[in-house]
């Protein structure tokens, strides 16, 4: 990749695709390359950032006040962050029970301060419900940056009584493709569209307690409602009634540029008030587009001329799956005085997969105010493809707490990422194999000799110890090592031998997993001391699944932990002794709301687990999430039981999942076991033996008397009545004490010191 220098930057970046020409990749799919639009998980992580559980709500009428705690458990700074606040509901004659799916009020995106790793901030939110009718709902507070980017959320359950309200569901939509023979999609699986081509949204309306007259009201969004609407739609107004749902089509011409767009339905009355839940669509207009999915300061150095500015970069292209360009990616890090420093670079790869890197830049004068980072992405025509700035404001406070990392720790710190290290494991395997090769080849000249002995002993060596490394990132969020991978609904299908009667179910969720388990806390492989495992670790999670409309879904989640304290990279472990720490069981009402076909659920669990009967010894574990699926319950085959076992059918027939997740313990100092970050642990309160209370190894100095020391006064005055030796001073020592006219440390008694 080629570095144009602006201001002297540098960037280190590890770009996770290889080069290709620009080119149109020709598919008769309407989902391009990809069986579905999801976004990706496999190597975006987004900023582990979350909502405490001490969130509250309270209701005054027909406003809903809260209170809610954000903290970044990241190990970046996490700027451009802000909260959107969701109202969620039960759709007609589905169960209370679990999660509820349909959107009834969205709030806009509220800003929220910059946070430092480790930071919190609370804040206050406030919905109204005047116009939402009795049920049960949540209030969810969903953290997201400003371009939609959704982070950790939090919820409350909240009972409305407003009887005889006009209300409105919408559920129930799909996409219609005139392009695909009218093929009819799933309303979220972001099908390709041509630019300006025409779609057709469909939906199911349903009035709550009788006959009324709408105005279906479209509204276009770039991406997700956070960024604002592009384009407003209004159609004919139509009567539905509470008898029997209405079946709408509303053609529309999409976009003529290229992006992934969003679309919210509602249904309004003839002034214009939203008397509906709001219906989403998503899809993919054709061609060379890129986004820039995060741009967060990771360190600074300073502020002043000279000082290095490190930003952390992830980026993507066209998602289509379809468009593949090379394009120059510009960024630039300016104040209210402008740019203080920029570099650009030529022909960088954009398609659907995700890069990602980070730049150093190096200052060219003082910063006089709050920082701003601006990454524009351009094609070689010099068209703007791709463009995002994140404000970054910071308090005296907070650039102090970050100053001061170097160069070399910085990438040490970005490159030690699990998707790099096992993008750098790859690459040595590629080494290794390479190796093989060649010791095969020496073999054959002079296998007997004693340095072929020794390199091949070498090199076994190596590739035992990459060979225990960890296999793969989870299939959820990206957090924690896939064990136990569950098939889509499509796959089912085909081992049964039944896609025809299958599809006719599962068809708006074909290329989904029939379940899948989001592992939100505690984080993977974090640093020793994040996790206390004597006291209560933090679990979160949520769980995705299937349901059909007209037959029960139930499953279950066990969540249990290996006794023995050994990382363990396999479902059953090698030598594992798993204690069950969590179980909770999931299902759904007889109707589950999916219309005539299958959708997906989902389930959220927020808590802690103790660790009791881990070996006392152990200073890791490992903390295994599983969930276990039955999409279609039945007397003989009913709730799954908490076996986790390769031969169990659940995980023969892909309909469970499960993700282990690497706990690094705190060292307890003077628990008798000595831990990664101490230098012994003799487990006595002797100070003064061969191990301190501090759990350090006894040394001149360290303020603790020892019995080969006369004293140790723990300072570096070497002229009081200890010295750095740590003897009491004396005449001849060579130190020359306040008592004394002159020492020279010598017998000479005729010199300039007598003895």
């Amino acid at each position: 990749m080629f570095i144009k220098n602006i201001s002297r930057p540098l960037l280190f970046a590890l770009v996770l695709t290889f080069s290709t020409a620009p080119v149109v990749l020709a598919t008769d799919s309407p989902y391009g390359n990809r069986s579905a639009l999801e976004e990706s998980t496999e190597f975006y992580n987004p900023a582990q950032v979350f909502i405490e559980q001490s969130m509250h709500i309270a209701q005054r009428g027909d406003t809903v006040l809260g209170q809610a705690t954000a903290i970044n458990e990241d190990q970046d700074v996490v700027s451009d962050l802000g909260y959107i606040v969701y109202i969620k509901g039960y759709a007609p004659g589905e169960a209370v029970h679990g999660n509820p799916q349909q959107v009834y009020v969205r709030s806009g995106f509220t800003p929220l301060p910059t946070l430092l790793s480790g930071e919190k901030h609370t804040f206050n939110f406030t919905t109204v419900t005047s116009d939402l009718p009795t049920g049960n709902y949540h209030v969810i507070v969903q953290l997201a940056d400003s371009t939609g980017r959704q982070f950790g959320w939090g919820q409350k359950a909240l009972v409305i009584y407003n009887e005889g309200a006009e209300f409105v569901n919408v559920f129930s939509e799909t996409i219609e493709l005139p392009e695909f023979n009218n093929q009819i999609v799933g309303s979220l699986t972001g099908p390709n569209v041509e630019p300006g081509g025409n779609i057709v949204l469909k939906t199911l309306v349903q009035s709550k307690i009788g006959s009324l007259q709408v105005v279906p009201t479209l509204r276009i969004h770039q991406f997700d409602a956070v960024r604002g609407t592009l384009e407003q739609k209004q159609f004919d107004a139509i009567a539905i009634n509470a008898v029997s749902p209405t079946y709408v089509s509303l053609p529309i011409t999409v976009p003529s540029a290229a992006g992934v767009y969003t679309a919210s339905l509602t249904m309004n009355d003839a002034l214009g008030n939203v008397l509906s839940t709001i219906g989403e669509y998503r899809f993919v207009v054709r061609g060379a587009h890129a986004d820039v999915l995060s741009a967060q300061l990771r360190n600074i150095t300073g502020t002043k001329q000279g000082d290095d500015v490190f930003v952390q970069l992830e980026y993507v292209g066209a998602s289509d799956a379809e468009t593949k360009i090379d394009g120059v990616m510009r960024i630039e890090l300016y104040d209210n005085n402008g740019v203080v420093s920029a570099v650009e670079f030529d022909g960088v790869q954009l398609s659907d997969a995700i890069s990602m890197g980070t730049a150093k830049l190096q200052l060219t004068r003082d910063i006089s105010s709050d920082l701003a980072v601006r990454v524009l992405i351009q094609d070689n025509n010099g068209l703007v493809i791709g463009e995002r700035t994140s404000t970054i404001t910071l308090t005296t406070d907070q650039l102090e707490r970050i100053a001061g990392k170097d160069s070399l720790a910085m990438m040490l710190q970005w490159y030690a990422r699990p998707v790099y290290i096992l993008a750098i494991i790859a690459i040595i395997g590629l080494i290794l194999i390479f190796g093989a090769l060649t010791l095969w080849y020496a073999k054959q000249a002079f296998a007997n000799t004693p340095y072929f002995r020794v390199a091949t002993a070498w090199i076994m060596l190596i590739a035992h110890s990459f060979m225990q490394a960890p296999l793969a990132a989870a299939y959820g969020n990206g957090n924690g090592i896939e064990v136990a991978t569950p098939k889509t609904f499509r796959e089912n299908a085909e081992a049964v031998g039944r896609v025809q009667q299958e599809y006719a179910f599962w068809r708006d969720v074909w290329n989904q997993p029939i379940v899948e388990i989001f592992v939100n806390k505690p984080l993977h492989n974090q640093p020793v001391n994040t996790y206390n495992c004597e006291g209560v670790i933090p679990i979160e999670y949520r769980v995705e699944y299937g349901a059909c409309n007209n037959a029960i879904a139930m499953g279950r989640v066990i969540v249990r932990y290996d006794a023995n304290g050994k990382k363990q990279n396999s479902l059953m472990g090698n030598g594992a002794n798993w204690i069950i720490a969590h179980e909770r069981t999931f299902q759904t009402a007889s109707t589950s709301n999916c219309s005539t076909v299958g959708c997906i659920k989902n389930t959220s669990f927020s808590g802690n687990i103790n660790l009791n009967q881990l070996d006392p010894g152990s200073n890791a574990t490992t903390i295994q999430f599983v969930v276990k699926h039955n999409p279609v319950g039945s007397l003989q085959n009913g709730m799954p039981n908490n076996v986790v076992s390769t031969s169990d059918v659940y995980f023969q027939r892909g309909f469970a999942h499960a993700v282990n997740v690497h706990l690094m313990c705190a060292d307890v100092c003077g628990d008798g076991v000595k831990g990664s970050t101490e230098q012994c642990d003799d487990g006595n309160s002797n100070n003064a033996d061969n191990c301190t209370n501090a759990c350090k190894l006894p040394v001149c100095g360290d303020g603790i008397k020892q019995s080969n020391e006369q004293c140790d006064d723990g300072n570096s005055n070497n002229a009081d009545n200890c010295t750095n030796a740590c003897k009491l001073p004396v005449c001849g020592d060579g130190i020359k004490q306040s008592n004394e006219q002159c020492d020279d440390g010598n017998s000479n008694n005729t010199d300039n010191c007598t003895n």
